[in-house]
Order: structure tokens, then sequence, then C-alpha cells
């Protein structure tokens, strides 16, 4: 059997300690942050004669977490002396590890009851204090397995949407980074957010309970905790206030701090065109030999072309760019082999925590994030329901709010490829909208013809007017060229 503990050998803000025999029958001792066994041992004055002394470990209690149908995943055996063993439920058994377990909240089905019925939900730091909270005082409440120092995953959080939480940690520092990592995660998903902080004189919300405290008590305790309030300005306000004039990426439609919606159909020269303009942005180059660019970091975060494409893409656009000797273009790209790598599905962003993610992978200075495509990152909800769309504002807010611009390509339908697919609601995201189109051209042995036009500006631009554009190959090298806009269309998606 195997235990778990805080290893007394350095300051263990999680149990970072397992215990296990040895073949020979003498306790093992492994620090997973690297303490040495020898250390372990002294530092508990550990002999082989105190193990024979044949001290009896005693079951405490069993927490058992469960699925949304409350189907049994695994759970953690809590043992005095304090020690714990963990277990996973497989082929009607439990088996020792927590094997390949989806790791999810404590106590997961009262919570999604809870948040259906709009009550308070408790965010305590270890099951013992979820048990006291709910089987004593009838509150509802959770955790995580992993306590004050493990990861706060995206997806065990997810459940917590538009729920009202209240945090309560130990009264410690651990405990108390914990429930600021947990408000920090919790802010952008939930309804309402408050805490209790535990009375100095205890060191957990079940020692102030067994003193005596009852649920009127710790009602009392709870304060909120002030989510991100939009306030109004008065006229006087606004017509003297001293308001910095945004920069312009592009010519005079990309304005810092705007929004783009770029859209196509397949085979119309979207992504092509797309990469061309942030290369050009990201070196502060001259677009189409029409469109003056500002340097700017650009992050790609792609969902569908693989590395190798990229790559092949991107050395053809760049070697006929005018770059400055010296200067490297600004570009970082994130593409699906990022994620492979590592073993990680891409970022499913109609999730707020994985929103977060996704920002904490882009380079600190990125000014400009583009999302190739819409179809791949916000997995789970249809296009044509206002609810999709509603996700993607939330995306886009969050740019806003970091000071990056975003681009987010989108497709359009075969049925009507002179708009974006998806409700009308698309048309509240971007401030601009561009739509790229396939064309037939007597000279499209030489190169492939696409139709650039501005379905949407809001703001006053005097160089949105439409226009063809001509992507030529010649000795691996891409050359853009800018024309006059042609009528002729071909279908979506149809081969040249």
């Amino acid at each position: 059997m195997k235990y778990q503990a805080k290893c007394p050998s350095h300051e263990d803000k999680r149990e970072s300690l397992f215990v296990s025999w040895h073949d020979n029958g003498e306790l093992f001792f492994h620090c997973h942050a690297g303490c040495s066994w020898q250390d372990i041992k002294a530092t508990l004055n550990y002999t082989k004669e105190m193990q024979d002394d044949n001290t009896k470990w005693e079951l405490e209690k069993r927490y058992v977490y469960r699925d949304e149908e409350k189907n049994a995943l695994y759970r953690k055996n809590r043992f005095k002396p304090k020690t714990f063993s963990i277990e996973h439920y497989k082929d009607g058994k439990w088996v020792k590890g927590i094997g390949e377990s989806r790791k999810v909240l404590y106590n997961l089905p009262t919570v999604i009851e809870a948040v259906d019925k709009g009550t308070g939900i408790f965010f305590v730091e270890g099951e013992k204090d979820a048990d006291t909270l709910s089987e004593r005082l009838q509150i509802s409440s959770t955790t995580i397995f992993d306590g004050a120092g493990g990861n706060i995953g995206a997806d065990i959080l997810t459940p917590l949407n538009g729920a009202s939480v209240i945090l309560c940690g130990d009264n410690d520092e651990p405990g108390k980074a914990f429930m600021k990592r947990l408000e920090e995660s919790l802010v952008p998903i939930v309804k309402k957010l408050a805490r209790v902080v535990v009375p100095e004189n205890f060191k957990d919300v079940t020692d102030w309970i067994n003193a005596g405290a009852n649920k009127d008590d710790i009602r009392k305790a709870v304060t909120q905790i002030a989510l991100a309030k939009v306030r109004s300005y008065s006229l006087d306000e606004l017509l003297t206030m001293n308001i910095a004039r945004r920069e312009r990426l592009v010519g005079g439609w990309l304005l810092e701090g705007s929004s783009v919606l770029l859209a196509g159909g397949a085979g119309s020269g979207k992504s092509f065109f797309l990469h061309y303009l942030t290369s050009c942005i990201a070196s502060g180059v001259r677009c189409l030999d029409y469109w003056d660019t500002k340097r700017t970091p650009v992050t790609i975060l792609d969902g569908e072309m693989a590395i190798e494409e990229i790559q092949t893409r991107l050395l053809e656009i760049n070697s006929t760019l005018p770059h400055q000797q010296g200067i490297a273009p600004r570009l970082n790209i994130i593409c699906k082999d990022n994620f492979l790598q590592k073993k990680r599905a891409l970022p499913n962003l109609r999730n707020a925590i994985e929103r977060m993610e996704m920002f904490s992978m882009l380079e600190p200075d990125t000014k400009v994030l583009v999302v190739d495509n819409l179809n791949v990152f916000f997995v789970g909800k249809d296009e044509n329901t206002p609810d999709f769309w509603v996700d993607v504002e939330k995306l886009v807010s969050e740019c806003y709010e970091r000071g990056i611009t975003p681009i987010l390509v989108h497709h359009s339908p075969k049925s009507n490829p002179d708009a974006p697919s998806g409700s009308s609601k698309n048309e509240r995201v971007a401030e601009v909208i561009i739509m790229v189109s396939r064309v037939k051209h007597d000279d499209e042995d030489t190169g492939i013809w696409s139709n650039i036009w501005f379905r949407k500006v809001r703001h006053f631009s005097r160089d949105t007017q439409q226009f063809s554009f001509k992507v030529k190959n010649f000795q691996n090298a891409s050359y853009f060229e800018r024309h006059s806009f042609i009528e002729q269309k071909i279908a979506t998606g149809e081969k040249r």
C-alpha cells in the first residue's frame, strides 16, 4: 500500500511525500520535490526499530469522486496517522492509483444541482472540509483532488460556469494562495463570487465548526467579491477626457484595439491573404504596395494547417518582402502540432478557463492575435445560433482588455459566398468584416486570383475599396499583386 503526506524535510505546500513498503520489509520514502530519503529519515529520526513498533494504520474516511451521472471514478482513502492512498474504479473493482481517470470536482452531482437551482457552492481546500459543510450544515461544497498545491484545470471548473461560489480556504499562507488562484480562475465564469475568512484562532472551517460555529455564523462571515463593473461618463467628463488616438496598423482600416472578421469559402485564398497580411504587419512593410503598416508583434493561432505547410507558406511569402536588414519580423505561430507534441487537445475557446490558458501561451508583447479558424476553436455550439457568437464576443472583449487586436478567420457558405456563415449576430463581433472569394481570370495559369471586398467598416477609411489580388509563385517565392476588382466569381471551393 502507498501513502501520501507532506514532506517533513521542506516547507511542503502539497503532499509531496509518498511512503510505501520495500520488498525487504523496510519503509521506502520518495519526495517528488527532490528531498533525499536520507534527509527525510534524519528529519523524522527514523530507525528500523521504529517501524517494528507495529504502528496501526486506521482507515478514517473514503472520499469518492463521481462523474455527472454519479458513477464512481476514483477515491482518496484517509488514514490515521494522517496519510492517504489513491484508488480508481475499473471493471467493477477498485485498483491502486488514479489510473487514467478524468479529474472532476468533488461532489460533482451536487454541484451541478446547486448551479441549476442557483444556490451557493462553497469551494474549500480539501475533502474533509467539504464533507463537514455538506454533512453537518447541509451546505453544498466542493474542492479539487490535488488540494492547495494542485493544478486548477479548465475542464474541472467548467461545471461552475454561471454559478454562485463562496471561497473558504485554510487559515495559512498556502490556503490563502490557493483561494487567490481560484478567484482569478473563477472571475470570468461565475455569476457571483464571495469569500469566507476563517477566524484567526481556527486552522480551517472544520476546526471552526467543531468549536461550535453554525450556518448563521458562516453566513455572517460571507463578503462579496466585486466583479468588474461598467460605469458611465458624463458629457462634461467625456468632452474633457484626454483620449489617446488608436494607432493605425494597416492603412486606415485596421486600428489598434479594433477587431476583424475575415471570411471566405474553401479555396478562396483567405489563408494565403492572411499570412501575407500578417507578415507585412509583423515586418512593418507596405502591403500590396498600397497600405502602410506599423511593425507590430503578431501571433497566429492555427488549428488546421500542419507546421510544415505553414513553414513553406511563410518562407515563400517572406522571401519577397523588403525586410529591413537586422530587423526580424515579429511573428509567432501556435499550430495544432504544438498541442499534438504535448498530447493535448486544441483549446475550446468557448470555455473561459481555456481562453485564459490560451492567452498565457502568447508572447508577452503580442498585439495582434489571429484565430484560424472559429469552427476549430469554438466547439460545441452551432454557428447558426446566437450563443456561438456570444462566446466569440467574449474572446474579443478579453483581447481588448489585454490590448490585443483580434483577427478572426471564418468561412462563408456555398449558397452565399458574400457573407460569413452563421447567425446575423456575427456582425456584432467585428468592427471590420472582409470577404475573400476566388475569381476566374484569363491569366490564372500564372497565379491564383481572388477578390477582396469590405462588407463592413465601422470607422471611416478612404482605402477600403474592393480589389482583386493575384498570388504568383516563382522559384519557391510568392508574389502578391493588387489589381482592379473582377466582377466574375466562381463557386466557393470550385477548382480552377
